[in-house]
């Protein structure tokens, strides 16, 4: 015996899924992300929902998601039709961390001839692009150079971009870097004084805040401007230095003392007379040059009066009896001159 039940005919309609796809994203580190899911037909939707895989939290009932995330991270996008059909994706964010443009070495200050060393701090196992920029008025950055070590040489204002994977960037606080040109000088520059006189030496600079330090063969000063007695010819060296940089300079203070050029010798063999001896010439670089009545050079000191005078020219030749014209001048300072006539007997 067989057993039949009632037969019905059941009519099934297979919806299809709403058509959705959605590309992944890569955003940087603080970013916000804007995903727009690729629907084929909009308009049969009617229901969305966005949700966190990791917290599964609803994050938006709408098409668009836009989110800040701080970390990589997926997300669930879900949408409903008309016919009540439900349609996923899900979609990966990836985070890129910021790249920090952060200096270790801020040398914001380089003196004359020399630069300011600049040393980005940088993970060097990451993909980092490193930029330094500079602007003369803080206004339009070009770039200067690239690497992690810059030589900075130009007054003005100065910027650091990091870059990672050719997506990710920061760009540094603007800092000014300065050239510390303390040019020091001494007033006076140069000066003939009687033995026992007091002078006042003062130090002059472009810059304030600047530290002295003066020194002779027996005494040091830390001011700027000093008094002291001269008693005899004396060399006063000065150092200056600023927040950096350093320069010197120096003056020559002479002790005028009686000169005495003779106006004739007679350089012959008698020991009497036989030189041309000078007496209380300065002591500084002089240039002596003897001439004969025809204004031709006979004779040179080329740098200072080391010897008297024996009456030869520059061969070593004795010259005959006459009147010869000197002059002494200082090779240093071109107000020094001297001039007179020497006679030579036999």
């Amino acid at each position: 015996n067989v057993c039949r039940g009632d037969q019905r005919k059941v009519d099934l309609t297979i919806n299809a899924l709403p058509d959705i796809r959605i590309e992944d994203k890569t955003v940087c580190e603080g970013q916000e992300v804007t995903i727009t899911p690729v629907v084929q037909f909009p308009q049969n939707l009617v229901a969305h929902n966005w949700i966190d895989i990791v917290t599964n939290g609803s994050l938006s009932k709408s098409l668009v998601l836009k989110t800040t995330p701080t970390v990589s991270n997926f997300y669930i996008y879900e949408a409903t039709d008309l016919k009540n059909c439900i349609s996923k994706d899900t979609v990966e964010v990836k985070v890129i961390k910021m790249p920090k443009a952060e200096l270790l070495s801020k040398d914001f200050i380089f003196c004359e001839n020399s630069t300011a060393t600049l040393v980005a701090q940088v993970d060097e196992t990451q993909n980092y692009s490193i930029e330094w920029k500079y602007s003369p008025d803080n206004q339009n950055f070009v770039v200067k150079s690239s690497g992690s070590i810059f030589q900075a040489n130009l007054e003005g204002f100065y910027q650091l971009k990091v870059s990672n994977y050719n997506l990710c960037s920061t760009v540094s606080d603007t800092f000014e870097i300065k050239k510390e040109n303390i040019d020091i000088s001494i007033i006076p520059s140069k000066m003939l004084v009687k033995e026992n006189d007091t002078l006042k030496l003062v130090a002059v600079s472009k810059l304030d805040n600047i530290k002295y330090q003066w020194g002779t063969p027996t005494n040091t000063f830390d001011t700027k401007e000093i008094i002291y007695t001269i008693t005899e010819d004396t060399k006063f060296n000065l150092t200056a230095t600023g927040e950096k940089c350093t320069d010197t300079t120096s003056v020559l203070i002479l002790v005028e003392k009686p000169l005495l050029i003779p106006n004739g010798f007679s350089p012959n063999g008698d020991d009497k007379n036989e030189v041309w001896a000078i007496k209380g010439l300065p002591k500084i670089p002089l240039t002596i040059s003897i001439y004969n009545r025809l204004g031709l050079l006979v004779y040179k000191y080329p740098n200072s009066y080391t010897e008297p005078w024996q009456g030869i020219n520059m061969q070593g030749d004795q010259l005959p009896v006459g009147t010869y014209f000197y002059v002494i001048s200082s090779i240093e300072d071109s107000s020094f001159k001297l001039n007179g006539n020497v006679t030579i007997l036999r």
